[in-house]
This record gives structure tokens, C-alpha cells and sequence, in this order.
């Protein structure tokens, strides 16, 4: 290496030669073999000793080295700066810093430059190394510049993208997402993937991400139902991926979020065409079944177990097509009767018109009775009970079922009957069937005798009924009678002796009878007549008396919000409401219905009550519904109506959060109480009549 020596001026010798004495011996050999370049500086910066590798990374001629002060080699660093970092490392010891230099022959390179001061030989001197950075530089320029691609891409996506920790808590989100969900950027940010989710894709959406941390997959492609800020459903297609650091362990989940809600409601109405198409060919097929099976009765008759198996595929086919048929017609029929019951409302009793009105409302009896009927066979649920007495129950009945009959009805009802929990509806119908039955039995007239009483048994007859008390219904006729061979086959359903009707009445009766925890039973005698007996457990409460306010009709004032799938059921129970004092918000299913329940709590005039139709097809119903709006308000009262009388959760609403329940199809007077007894009674019932 040359050395540079210093004349008496302080100017370096500009003959290049070594001086002879060495001033680093014992460092010579590792100075020159170093593969970092080493200057050897004086306290002004000019250059004594510099090594092979300074040579190479430097880019300059031994020659030119000896012209050279550390500032020249940077040229964006001016020399006060350069003398700053010297004075520095003399202070602190050491200093370290950047130096960008350009070659002459070739591109410029980056060094991270550390230096020292050192004693040789009796003096101070500065040790520089130089660390060539250039491709780390270069490295991370071009990191730099993946991520703004990166950046670009996320920000700029046609679809949803998201940023989450393991935690599911989003870190980022770009545009696209803030637009499907209807959230801010700040208003996700302190969200959670779940937080947004509906309540039942919860797990789905916990279980992606578990299997991503675990390993289990490294992309995902799952289909989940969100709510939007504004309470609205969005189906959308996330496809998440798992980031991982430089020791494998996972960080974050990046995901791409599709939109999919439009394809889902397209798929929906495919699926509603396809439903009615498929119930044309069930109707069709249904029609070539019972001939079918017509057809295998007369053949083998007398074979009864064959003829009961038979029975039995029909009368579940029947119960499956009656319940679905009877809630339309309800639907039906309350708009007609809610219709019928507002302009008699309206009208005095003697305006012309009452007596044609009040003659159709006694017609909607008969279909009402139908639906009933049809409900008795219709799978599952229980009576709508409550605490009536039988007296006027049994007249209205009788007195239906003879109307335009030869033959005429005595009734023995003794005035301290006990009353009994039932549901009046279809202990209207079992006395109908049986009042009808004897009249048939009849067909030149005749008396038929309806009596009750009050009966304590100790101990029944197998297989009738235990001990307690009950009230006994018998009803004779003096007609024809059965004959001793098909005595025990009345109550069998499609079993009739009758040239016309369907055989369903008996064992419609029994089936009613049945579910009340009742017994009935018939004796007979050809030419003498028939008597069916009944016996029904006995209330232990007392039936309270029927109100009777402005005509039967109990009017109030309150905010009530009716929730129904039907535009007409909702028009006309608005309607009848707004008669009975009453302000109204309707909402077609159960998602508008908690939007108006929450816009009127957030708003301070919450609703006095709700009414809510069971099941809205393709929609939210009411069991569902409720369990959202008493988690919103526990203080909610919840009146469920349905055209399938016969649901498990009609005969025990109170269990589902409702306070009271009125079966479609509902009069006025029906409505009327049942609002008014929700919103003004606390603990005390609050059943309103079913049919």
C-alpha cells in the first residue's frame, strides 16, 4: 500500500512513496486481506492507508487515492458534514452513516460507512470501513414498489378485499367492502368478521379461519350471509388466504369478498317456479294415487290391515295437502271476515244491509269449520286452549248444524256446568259433526237430545280415562242406528256407510277429543237410534265472562306494528285497527318489522304491541322474528297469529316470548281483545279466541 506523508506545510508528498516506517505491524496482514474496504484517516479527513477491498469497491487508482480526503468520496455530502461525523466518533467513540458514491466507471453504489478513532503510534487516527449496501438497497426499493402494486390492486378491486388478524378483527378494507356492507372505513375497523355475520354463518365463518391459522388449508372459497349496516341480507362468496411470516407462523388473513346476493335471489325464484310446477305434478300424481288406492280397497276389503295400511299413506298425504290448504284459505278468510266485520261495525243494526252482512258472516262459519277440519289431519301441534264455558258453545252449534232440518234439537245444560280448557273452534266442530251425524241418521225428522254433567270418576275404564273431573256430553238420536258390525269402525277414518260424504267426520271427532284428553264412545241399536257420549277434563279455573264493550269491540289507543306476507291481511287488520283508536306500521316480513321495531325504539316512540303472522314463505316468520326483537327489547309484547291454528307454537306461545295469540281467521271482536288485553294487562291471560 502507499502511504502518504505530510510536509512541513501539512500538504501530502505528491510522490506516492510508502512511508518507511509502518505505522499499524501487527494489523498489516488482516488490514489487506479484509473484504470490507478500510481507509486509514488522519483528523482532517485525507487519506493515509486504504486496503485492496477500498481499491476494488471504490473504483479508484492507487494514484488518485492520494489525492483524496474522505468528503470527496460522497459527493451529496458536503465536507462540514463529513468533519461533523469525524468530531462526533472522536466524542462518542464510534459514528456511524450512508454514503452514496458514484463510480466513474459505472452505476453508483450505496455504503454503510462506520468509523472510529484509534492511537498508533502516538497519534489519532480514524479506521473507516466500508459495507457495500447497494443490493439491499435495490432489495428494498423493490419491495417497496410490490407493495404500492399491492396497495393499488387492494384499494382499487372490483370486488370486496379485507385485511384480518387472528383474531378476526379487520385490519384493513378497501372501498369495494366498505360499499357492499354500508359501513364506513372507521366503522369496520373496530368490528369483527362475526359481528358482522348472520347469526347462523357465525361458526362457518370461525371454523375457515381455525382451519387457516392450523394449517389445514392455505386458500378457502365459502359462502356466508351478512347483515348490512341498514339490517339487510348479503349472500357473498369469501375466498381468504393465510399470511405467514419468515418462520411460517401465521399473521393475517387477506380475503376477496363476492357479492352474490342477486344470484342468490334469481336462484329463489327458480326454486319458487320449480315448487309450483312440482305441486302441479303432485296434484296431478295425487289424483292417480287415491284411484289407485281406490281401486286396491275394493279388491281386498275384507282384508282390514291391508285396508288400514292403506288408509293410514292417505291420511298422511291428506294431513300434509290440508294443512297447507287450509292457512290460504284462512289467509282468505280473514280478509273476508275482518272485511265483513268492519261494515258491520260501521252500520247500525238497522240499516238494510246489517241483516245481509251478519247472514255471510254466519257462512264464514261453515268454512272456518272446514279449515278446522282439514287442520284436525294436518301434521303435528296441539288444540289453542283456553277456559270456556260449554252452554252457549253447544246452542250455537246445534243450532247450526239443524239449520234447514225436519228434525229439532232439547238441550239439558244445567247452569253450574263446569266450564273446561279447550279450544272453542274445535269443540264447536266435534258438537257440529255429531249434531249433523244424528241428523242424517234422521231423514224423516226427529228429536235429537244434546245433555251435559258434572261427573267425578274414581276410576276409569282401561284406556278411557284416569280419575278426576269431567264433564259428560251425551247426544241420542232416534234414528236408524248401526248396524253391530260396523260399530267398531265409525271412528276409523274414510270409513262410511253413507252414499255421499267422505267418512272423515267421526274420526275428526275422536282425533279432537283425543288431543283435549278426553273419551268417546258410542252405543247403538238398528231401528232404535245411536248415543255418543263424551267425556272432557273439567277446568280447574273459572271461565271468565265475555266482555262486552261498544257492541263487543274494546277500543284503545296505542302504536301497533303488523307484521304479515299477505298485502291484503295486512290492509284490512290495519284497517280495523285504526277503527279501534289504534296508529298502525305494517311490514310484510319479519326483517322490515325489526327495521320499523328499532327505527321506533331509536326514535322514542316504541310500539305498544306487535302482531306477527307465524309463517311468511321465502321470509323471516314470526318465530324467528321474535327472538331478534326480544333481544332488542325485552320488554316486547307479541301477539302471533297464524292460519295454522294447529302449530305447536299457537297452543304454546307463551313459551316462544309471544303474550297472546289470535288464530286467522279473527273477527273484530276478536282482535280487539287481544290487542287490548296485551297492552293493558301485565300478568294476568292474555289468550284471545282462536277460531
Amino acid at each position: 500500500m502507499n502511504a502518504h506523508p505530510e510536509d512541513s506545510s501539512g500538504k501530502k508528498q505528491p510522490t506516492g512513496e510508502r512511508v518507511k516506517s509502518d505505522p499499524f505491524p501487527l494489523y498489516r496482514a488482516q488490514f489487506e486481506q479484509s473484504p470490507f474496504g478500510i481507509l486509514i484517516l488522519d483528523l482532517d479527513g485525507n487519506i493515509l492507508e486504504f486496503n485492496e477491498a477500498a481499491h476494488r469497491q471504490l473504483g479508484y487508482s492507487r494514484e488518485a487515492f492520494s489525492s483524496l480526503r474522505l468528503s470527496d468520496l460522497g459527493a451529496s455530502r458536503p465536507s462540514e458534514e463529513t468533519q461533523r461525523y469525524f468530531a462526533d466518533a472522536l466524542e462518542t467513540g464510534v459514528v456511524e452513516f450512508e454514503l452514496q458514491h458514484a463510480v466513474d466507471q459505472g452505476p453508483g453504489r450505496n455504503f454503510h460507512v462506520t468509523v472510529r478513532p484509534v492511537e498508533s503510534t502516538g497519534r489519532t487516527v480514524f479506521h473507516a470501513v466500508f459495507l457495500d449496501v447497494t443490493a439491499s438497497r435495490l432489495r428494498d426499493g423493490a419491495v417497496r414498489e410490490s407493495e404500492e402494486r399491492f396497495r393499488s390492486a387492494f384499494e382499487n378491486a372490483s370486488v370486496g378485499a379485507s385485511m384480518i388478524d387472528l383474531k378476526g378483527r379487520f385490519v384493513k378494507i378497501n372501498k369495494r367492502l366498505c360499499e357492499i356492507l354500508g359501513y364506513t372505513e372507521a366503522e369496520l375497523l373496530v368490528r369483527t368478521f362475526s359481528d358482522i355475520s348472520h347469526p347462523e354463518d357465525i361458526r362457518i365463518g370461525m371454523d375457515a379461519l381455525a382451519a387457516l391459522i392450523a394449517g389445514e388449508a392455505e386458500h378457502l372459497s365459502i359462502e356466508k350471509r351478512y347483515i348490512r349496516k341498514d339490517g339487510c341480507l348479503v349472500h357473498m362468496i369469501v375466498s381468504p388466504s393465510v399470511i405467514r411470516d419468515r418462520a411460517g407462523r401465521p399473521t393475517h388473513c387477506v380475503g376477496l369478498w363476492q357479492d352474490v346476493t342477486e344470484h342468490r335471489h334469481v336462484e329463489e325464484e327458480l326454486r319458487k317456479h320449480r315448487g309450483q310446477l312440482m305441486e302441479l305434478v303432485e296434484e296431478r300424481t295425487e289424483e292417480l294415487k287415491e284411484t289407485n288406492e281406490q281401486l286396491i280397497r275394493e279388491i281386498v276389503e275384507r282384508e282390514r290391515m291391508e285396508t288400514e295400511l292403506i288408509n293410514a299413506q292417505k291420511l298422511e298425504s291428506l294431513g300434509i295437502l290440508a294443512g297447507g290448504i287450509a292457512h290460504d284459505f284462512n289467509n282468505l278468510l280473514t280478509t273476508t271476515i275482518g272485511n265483513i266485520s268492519l261494515a258491520m261495525f260501521d252500520l247500525d243494526q238497522q240499516h238494510p244491509a246489517y241483516r245481509q252482512l251478519a247472514a255471510a258472516d254466519r257462512a264464514m262459519l261453515r268454512a272456518q269449520d272446514l279449515t278446522h277440519q282439514l287442520l284436525t289431519f294436518s301434521k303435528g301441534g296441539a288444540p289453542v286452549k283456553r277456559t270456556v264455558r260449554l252452554g252457549e258453545l253447544i246452542k250455537e252449534a246445534a243450532g247450526f248444524a239443524l239449520r234447514g232440518s225436519r228434525a229439532r234439537c232439547t238441550l239439558d245444560i244445567p247452569e253450574d256446568l263446569w266450564p273446561v280448557d279447550a279450544d272453542a273452534g274445535h269443540l264447536s266442530q266435534v258438537l257440529h259433526n255429531l249434531v249433523l251425524n244424528a241428523d242424517q241418521a234422521m231423514p224423516d225428522g226427529g228429536t235429537i237430545t244434546v245433555a251435559c254433567r258434572n261427573d267425578i270418576l274414581s276410576n276409569g275404564p282401561p284406556q278411557m280415562v284416569g280419575p278426576g273431573r269431567y264433564v259428560r256430553i251425551i247426544v241420542q238420536d232416534s234414528g236408524v242406528g248401526i248396524l253391530k258390525d260396523h260399530l267398531p269402525k265409525i271412528f276409523d277414518p274414510y270409513f262410511t256407510t253413507k252414499q255421499r260424504g267422505s267418512g272423515l267426520g267421526l274420526a275428526t271427532t275422536y282425533s279432537i277429543v283425543k288431543k283435549h284428553g278426553g273419551h268417546i264412545s258410542a252405543a247403538s241399536e238398528a231401528g232404535v237410534g245411536t248415543t255418543f257420549t263424551l267425556l272432557l277434563p273439567a277446568s280447574e279455573s273459572a271461565a271468565a265472562a265475555e266482555p262486552v264493550e261498544d257492541g263487543g269491540v274494546k277500543k284503545a289507543s296505542g302504536h301497533i306494528l303488523v307484521m304479515d306476507d299477505e298485502a291484503d291481511i295486512r290492509q284490512t287488520t290495519s284497517e280495523s285497527l285504526v277503527r279501534l283508536g289504534y296508529s298502525v306500521a305494517v311490514a310484510e316480513d319479519g326483517e322490515k318489522a325489526i327495521q320499523l321495531y328499532q327505527e321506533a325504539l331509536l326514535s322514542g316512540k316504541p310500539f305498544h304491541a306487535v302482531i306477527m303472522d307465524l309463517t311468511v314463505p321465502g321470509g323471516l316468520g314470526g318465530k324467528e322474528t321474535i327472538k331478534r326483537l326480544l333481544a332488542m327489547d325485552p320488554g316486547l309484547k307479541a301477539i302471533v297469529s297464524s292460519g295454522y291454528s294447529n302449530d305447536p307454537v299457537m297452543s304454546d306461545y307463551r313459551a316462544h316470548g309471544f303474550a297472546a295469540v289470535v288464530s286467522k281467521p279473527y273477527r273484530l271482536k276478536q282482535l280487539s281483545e287481544a290487542v287490548y288485553n296485551v297492552i293493558n294487562t301485565n300478568d294476568a291471560d292474555q289468550e284471545s279466541m282462536s277460531s
